[in-house]
C-alpha cells in the first residue's frame, strides 16, 4: 500500500481514504497489507516524453509527404506543434537516452517490489480537475503542461514505463459525488492476480453496493 507518488508527494485526502478502505477489504479477504514506498530515482519527467513523441514526427512526416509540404502552425494544434519541435530539437539521441533511462527505471522499480506481490495506490493523486483546466492553451509551454499532467496522474507512470500489469478500479464516491479509484499494479505475468483482486474490490465498492441495495 502506497500513498505517496514516485517522487514522494502525498496524495489527496479522498485518494488516501479510498486506498485505506480498499486495504481493509483486501485484508478481510486474507491478504497481508504492508506499507510500500517507491524507490529513489523514479522521476521520469525529464525524459518520459521522448519515449513517445517520436511517433508524432513519423506521423507528421508521412502526412507531409502525402501533401507535398511541411506543416505550419495553422495545420497543427499548438500542443502537437510544440511536441513536434521538442522531438526535432532532441533528435534521435534524446530518444536513445530515454530508452536507456527506461531500462534502468524498470530494473529499479521491479527490485523495489521484490518483497510484495501487488502495489496498491490511488488511481489519481487528486480529485479530477475542472473541465478545460488541463487544456494546453492554459499553459505557457509544453513543459508546464506536462508537469501539470504528471502531477495529476503520477501513479500510472511506473507501470506504463515498465510494462507491468496494472488496473484502475473505481472504488467509491466522495462527498461531492466524484468517483475515486484505486490502482493495483502487479509483477510481470501476474495479470490474473491483478484482475482477481479487482473483482474482490468491485464486490465491495460503493457502486456495486448501491446496485445490490436497489435490486
Amino acid at each position: 500500500m502506497c500513498l505517496k507518488d514516485p517522487v514522494g508527494r502525498l496524495c489527496g485526502s479522498d485518494q488516501r481514504d479510498a486506498v485505506l478502505r480498499a486495504a481493509q477489504v483486501l485484508e478481510a479477504h486474507g491478504h497481508h497489507i504492508v506499507e510500500y514506498q517507491y524507490p529513489d530515482g523514479l522521476d521520469a519527467t525529464p525524459w518520459f516524453d521522448h519515449l513517445w513523441i517520436f511517433d508524432i514526427v513519423r506521423l507528421v512526416d508521412e502526412r507531409a509527404r502525402e501533401i507535398g509540404r511541411a506543416p505550419t502552425t495553422e495545420d497543427l494544434e499548438p500542443l502537437t506543434f510544440h511536441l513536434l519541435e521538442k522531438a526535432k530539437a532532441g533528435a534521435i539521441a534524446a530518444h536513445v537516452r530515454a530508452r536507456d533511462a527506461r531500462r534502468a527505471y524498470t530494473i529499479r522499480y521491479l527490485e523495489s517490489m521484490r518483497g510484495i506481490d501487488i502495489c496498491l495506490t490511488p488511481t489519481l493523486a487528486v480529485n479530477p480537475p475542472h473541465v478545460g483546466s488541463l487544456n494546453f492553451n492554459a499553459f505557457t509551454d509544453v513543459d508546464a503542461w506536462s508537469k501539470a499532467g504528471y502531477e495529476f496522474a503520477p501513479f500510472s507512470i511506473p507501470s506504463n514505463i515498465s510494462g507491468q500489469p496494472s488496473a484502475s478500479c473505481p472504488y467509491f464516491k466522495n462527498s461531492v459525488g466524484l468517483s475515486v479509484g484505486v490502482q493495483l499494479s502487479g509483477k510481470p505475468g501476474d495479470d490474473l492476480l491483478v484482475l482477481q483482486l479487482c473483482a474482490q474490490l468491485e464486490m465491495s465498492s460503493d457502486a456495486n453496493l448501491k446496485e445490490l441495495s436497489e435490486a
